[in-house]
């Protein structure tokens, strides 16, 4: 009897590399595939993967509202219009940039930010209309 005692654990370990091989999971059909952590964890890999229309349909999605969705919406509808702050930095850093601005220490730095943030014509009109309904 005493033997028996440990068979269960046993049976485990046997099993436990049985339901977790070939990289798939058997737990899986038990996990809600569609729940609001799931969406938006989803969405953020889209945004970081620059997929920013399946993201925002992803987050059409999401029941609750919280401050995760409401910070992914815009940060996706902000990349959709093509505003990046990598954009931006490279602009203010670029030394071909900074010295074709007009004006003078402060007044350059800041037509450099602007410019980058805001940019011109249709792109002004973009970024702008993200900004507004964000």
């Amino acid at each position: 009897m005493r033997s028996l005692r440990w068979l269960p654990l046993m049976i485990g370990f046997v099993l436990l590399p049985l339901t977790t091989a070939c990289d798939s999971n058997v737990w899986g059909s038990l996990v809600a595939h569609e729940s609001d952590e799931v969406i938006l964890e989803d969405a953020r890999v889209q945004i970081d993967n620059e997929k920013y229309g399946e993201a925002l349909a992803s987050l059409g999605k999401v029941k609750s509202d919280s401050n995760d969705l409401r910070l992914l919406r815009s940060s996706a509808m902000l990349g959709a219009s093509g505003l990046s702050l990598w954009t931006i930095l490279t602009s203010v850093v670029d030394d071909a940039n900074y010295n074709a601005s007009g004006g003078k220490g402060v007044d350059n730095f800041f037509d450099l930010i602007s410019g980058s943030l805001i940019g011109e014509g249709t792109v002004r009109t973009a970024r702008m209309g993200a900004l507004a309904s964000s």
